[in-house]
């Protein structure tokens, strides 16, 4: 499930563009859009307290604040911006909509902050409401060209939509305004997209590098090493990759997207004991449905069968609709059941759903891969024409495209595409 990673990491990506930007290799993996520490770090006003404390500690240290000054909007924009931090960090994505209903609160004392507008913006995008994200996002920018948070979400969402000549754009306007880690991460992550993986791990390292100048610490700076990380994943260079990984942990310990990382790492090499120990840390932290599917299968490599039954119904439960984080991980479980070969028609459902938000090149995966599965081979061919189209270097996409070319008689295409899926994925 190596595309899904990289869904699970544009999310992830996207929401640290209110601090930073993602990759991820795994369809779920972080596509699964997401606040990153960059969306925080480019161009609104900062915080006066430390940058040294806990999103905790500044949660509640504005909390103390709100209480006793109820009116006081922007300490009431700050809690909530601490709220979108700590989603981002926990993968408790409960605390998006924490975000949401204070900073909605902060708009209603004072209608015109745009501040709180553009980290609300930040909250819809999180939560896959991407034309309301932009609609926010234009209006901050439209009145406040400086506001170069804005303009950063205005190109997340330009990518989430598939507008990519919008989000260049876009980014290269950013570009030209601030040069900062959250800016070089976004550029890093256009240039991947459009195949250009070594301009990618080139932009990124400088985000890196100018993170730790800056004295980024804790998750903004574990960011840009977990995401340079899961570039090496999509070179196929698993060792540097899990020296990035390494390096994440060590600057903020615990941090379940590097521990991912090691985990898939280890799968992906048959050390099954070692990634099993990896996924089971993972769950207590990040319960999504691509680590749930993968702990799943490596329970019944090792002869588990209660124990991966277990995760396989914590998978179905958050297909429930009546679960409260049903939309946002419909994505990730449609995978899932395509990989595991049930369910087709639901997951058919769900990339069709997803195409009339969004048409980036991951939902025109998951579409033809959808059709592919349920037996539509040309319907399906046609719709994996447009998840290559940027010619993207993402072994799964090359894999499923190799699938479909050879379902319908192209097998010379079909090779072509697999030959490429094994140089990056040996």
């Amino acid at each position: 499930m190596k595309n899904s990673r990289i869904y699970t990491l544009l999310v992830v990506m996207l929401l640290l563009l209110v601090g930073s930007y993602g990759w991820t290799t795994s369809q779920n993996r972080l596509r699964e859009t997401a606040v990153t520490p960059e969306t925080a770090s480019v161009g609104l006003e900062q915080s006066t307290t430390s940058s040294h404390k806990t999103t905790d500690e500044l949660i509640a240290f504005w909390q103390a604040r709100v209480e006793n000054s109820p009116s006081d909007y922007i300490s009431m924009t700050h809690l909530g911006n601490s709220y979108i931090n700590k989603a981002r960090e926990s993968a408790d994505l409960s605390n998006y909509t924490t975000a949401g209903q204070t900073l909605g609160k902060a708009l209603d004392l004072n209608p015109d902050y745009l501040p709180a507008k553009a980290y609300l913006a930040a909250v819809h995008f999180a939560q896959h409401e991407f034309e309301k994200a932009l609609a926010l996002a234009e209006t901050v920018y439209s009145e406040d060209p400086s506001a170069l948070l804005a303009l950063a979400m205005i190109g997340d969402v330009h990518i989430e939509l598939g507008n990519y000549e919008e989000a260049s754009a876009a980014y290269e306007t950013l570009a030209e305004a601030n040069d900062s880690p959250a800016v070089l991460s976004r550029m890093a992550r256009l240039s991947f997209l459009n195949g250009h993986t070594e301009t990618a791990v080139y932009l990124l390292t400088q985000a890196k590098d100018a993170a730790v100048e800056a004295g980024y610490r804790g998750e903004s700076l574990a960011w840009y090493q977990y995401q340079l990380g899961e570039l090496y994943i999509q070179k196929g260079d698993f060792e540097t990759a899990v020296v990035y990984f390494d390096a994440a942990l060590e600057t903020y310990p615990g941090y379940y997207l590097p521990i991912e990382g090691k985990g898939h790492v280890a799968n992906t090499l048959g050390n099954t004991e070692e990634a099993i120990a990896f996924y089971e840390q993972i769950i207590t932290q990040a319960p999504q449905p691509e680590y749930l599917a993968t702990l799943g299968n490596l329970y019944l490599e090792t002869n588990q069968p209660e124990l991966a039954a277990t995760q396989f119904d914590l998978i179905d439960a958050l297909a429930d609709d009546n679960h409260p984080e049903a939309k946002l991980f419909s994505h990730q479980v449609a995978v899932v059941y395509l990989e595991e070969g049930i369910h087709l028609d639901w997951a058919l459902e769900v990339a069709e759903s997803s195409l009339e938000v969004h048409q980036d090149i991951y939902s025109y995966d998951l579409y033809a891969w959808a059709l592919y599965k349920n037996g539509r081979f040309e319907e399906a061919a046609q719709a994996i024409e447009e998840a290559l189209k940027l010619n993207t270097q993402d072994a799964e996409l090359f894999t499923h495209a190799g699938e479909i070319y050879s379902a319908i008689g192209q097998q010379d295409n079909a090779d072509e595409l697999f030959a490429k899926a094994e140089s990056l994925a040996p």
